[in-house]
């Protein structure tokens, strides 16, 4: 608990009904869970072991949709990028995506670069990959703890719906305070920069307690609570804006 008490912005009895928000990916999740389970499955569609076992190869349309996902991460298209995931994942047989995510918390494994090659019409692509996403211990404690409490916890983020609400069963955050990507009459909604404060308007939450988050799309939705946390292994121009604005930092 001491350890929590220093790095929380407010008194834990003051957070009874309070709305608490998560952003997940980096946050409560060290590595990406929905870039990772979005590379497996692309994987599982084509994949085969180079001789030295040492890269991946995928074809076709997944080698297609590769390497125009990492291009648009690239350029800085992000919106564009999450749109790709979601409409690739829509596709897939819910269970499917929903097995993918367990196994690779089960796996338990740091982010770690691996090596795919990305071939068809258009060429070939040797593609560096992060993959890999593990729970964070602390962030389990900081939300069971605050739930004992009586806050309110939310996640919101920019990785598809269902890999979200699965994660959401792993912290006992119930389905609907689960705000992630969410594909309805053929659009794509993606909870980013000021959509997560959108969103969370949508939901009844007008003025969060503390917010939590890591990268520069999450600034909105920090600004939005009335306190701040940063996490620390977080994107370095948003640790260098927290200490700036006098903002905590976790970690």
């Amino acid at each position: 608990m001491k350890e929590f008490i220093i790095n929380f912005p407010v008194p834990w009895a003051d957070v009874h009904g309070e709305d608490i928000i998560f952003d997940m990916d980096g946050t409560l999740v060290d590595g990406d869970l929905g870039e990772t389970v979005f590379y497996r499955s692309l994987l599982d569609a084509s994949a085969e072991s180079s001789e030295d076992h040492e890269s991946l190869q995928v074809r076709g349309q997944p080698a297609a949709l590769l390497t125009s996902y990492r291009e648009s991460i690239i350029q800085g298209q992000l919106t564009k990028a999450y749109r790709m995931v979601a409409e690739w994942l829509d596709v897939l047989p819910a269970e499917t995506v929903a097995s993918a995510a367990r196994e690779i918390l089960e796996a338990n494994a740091a982010p770690h670069v691996i090596h795919v090659m990305a071939q068809n019409a258009a060429g070939m692509h040797v593609h560096e990959l992060r993959y890999g996403a593990r729970l964070k211990a602390d962030m389990q404690r900081m939300i069971e703890t605050l739930q004992q409490w009586g806050a309110r916890c939310w996640i919101v983020s920019a990785s598809p719906q269902m890999i979200c609400e699965m994660l959401g069963g792993v912290y006992n955050i119930p389905d609907e305070r689960v705000l992630g990507v969410r594909s309805q009459n053929g659009s794509v909604h993606i909870p980013w920069h000021l959509e997560k404060v959108m969103v969370l308007k949508e939901h009844g939450v007008t003025a969060p307690l503390v917010a939590f988050g890591d990268s520069v799309g999450d600034r909105e939705m920090l600004c939005f609570a009335r306190h701040q946390v940063v996490m620390q292994d977080g994107d370095p121009a948003l640790v260098r804006e927290a200490k700036e604005q006098g903002w905590h930092i976790f970690g």
